[in-house]
């Protein structure tokens, strides 16, 4: 049998939650180094919590569909992004997101760019598989469900 590549809707559709992704590696890397351990603890309970609930509405109460179970797990990281960003909108931390005032150079720009290369190159590369992993999960679904 041969499977479609799916259509433009289906391609752009399965991209929905990298974005919360990615910004749950980059916010919790930040609590870690302060070591809020528990904020990023009380995500993860959240992000449970809301799929587990969202899966049972989507399961009993909506028309099954793969596309909602997948929505589902992609509002849940961005209920996750929201809980991460409780901490960074306190007054009182020591990680801003947007400095008032600081002075950048050039030199301070190249060694913070050499030093998180490898870093960068690892999660541009992460989000890249999850982003083609998800294409071809789309490009594989039909009608009657998942093709295994």
């Amino acid at each position: 049998m041969v499977l479609s590549s799916g259509t433009r809707w289906e391609r752009k559709r399965s991209v929905i939650g990298i974005p919360a992704m990615a910004a749950i590696s980059l916010l919790s890397i930040g609590l870690n180094l302060e070591g809020a351990r528990r904020q990023t603890l009380y995500a993860a309970a959240v992000m449970t919590l809301t799929n587990i609930f969202l899966d049972l509405l989507v399961v009993y109460v909506f028309p099954r569909s793969m596309f909602l179970m997948g929505l589902t797990t992609s509002l849940s990281y961005y209920a996750g992004v929201g809980v991460l960003l409780t901490y960074y909108l306190r007054k009182r931390k020591d990680i801003l997101l947007m400095p008032k005032s600081c002075r950048i150079s050039l030199r301070s720009i190249q060694q913070v760019a050499w030093r998180g290369m490898p870093l960068g190159v690892s999660r541009m590369t992460t989000a890249l598989k999850a982003a083609y992993l998800n294409h071809l999960l789309a490009s594989s679904v039909t009608a009657v469900g998942l093709a295994a």
